[in-house]
């Protein structure tokens, strides 16, 4: 997940002297994990008496026995089934949320990638300058640097234009709890404004897209922690699932050695 903060850039255009804000680089961050939610509305799988011995039970004691199991059984069953069947909707909703941020998050950055070349090309490219300067009384050289305006007419080139997209960031059926993400303007036509237009207009232009940026940002993370609150409950229903099969399967096992055991001594 990538975020950006907000830096202020001094806009360095000759005669313009504009303070804009435009998103800095984007650095890797990783949401906090979110808590587990309670998982499903399951009933839990009911104990199971103690089984008579084979070895020494009647045949009453094994048939009364062997109505609870079955009863058992088809509870436990159905306990473990209501897992698997609530597990399965919410790993699609978290699969087709994971998408939708993937989606949605590459095209913020390409649209955070324009901005911030738009915005570099009406502040201009700044370098720095060197001088050595030596102290005679120390014997010592030092290097004084200053920033200032670079004419490099090298540097890349601004991102095509359709790299931005059109229409809505995310879409508008989206199965998410979090809030839309809209499609931002695009950044000003500038080639036939005056200096006082660029002065009027350029600044507020710039304050929207960051405060857009900012919502773009917050809406993905609450997908990315929505996509993982789903998954980790899929994940306790799943590992729910799975130790409610290891429990049927090992009390049928062993209510199986009682019966063979209690058959294997006539049945009575």
């Amino acid at each position: 997940m990538h975020r950006s903060a907000q830096v202020a850039l001094l806009a360095l255009m000759t005669g313009i002297g504009i303070a804009l804000s435009p998103v800095a680089a984007q650095t890797t961050t990783t949401p906090a994990p979110a808590p587990a939610a309670a998982a499903s509305n399951c009933p839990a799988v009911p104990a199971l008496p103690p089984m008579p011995d084979g070895a020494h039970a009647t045949r009453a004691q094994m048939d009364a026995y062997n109505a609870i199991y079955n009863q058992w059984s088809a509870a436990a069953g159905a306990a473990k089934d209501c897992r698997r069947a609530a597990a399965e909707p919410l790993r699609a909703r978290g699969s087709a949320l994971v998408q939708e941020f993937n989606t949605a998050n590459t095209r913020v950055e390409a649209i955070n990638t324009y901005w911030t070349a738009w915005v570099d090309e009406l502040n201009g490219h700044t370098t720095q300058r060197c001088t050595q300067e030596h102290d005679v009384e120390s014997g010592d050289t030092r290097e004084a640097c200053v920033t200032v305006q670079s004419t490099d007419t090298t540097a890349a080139p601004m991102p095509d234009i359709s790299t931005l997209g059109t229409g809505p960031v995310t879409i508008p059926n989206s199965g998410s709890q979090c809030a839309a993400i809209a499609e931002p303007a695009r950044p000003l036509d500038i080639s036939h404004m005056s200096v006082s237009q660029k002065r009027r207009l350029i600044p507020p232009a710039v304050e929207a897209y960051n405060t857009w940026h900012t919502a773009a940002l917050a809406a993905l993370v609450c997908r990315h922690d929505e996509a993982f609150a789903l998954g980790t409950q899929a994940d306790v229903l799943v590992n729910e699932y799975n130790t409610t099969s290891t429990q049927v399967a090992s009390s049928a096992t062993q209510w199986h050695n009682e019966v063979a055991e209690f058959n294997a001594r006539g049945g009575h």
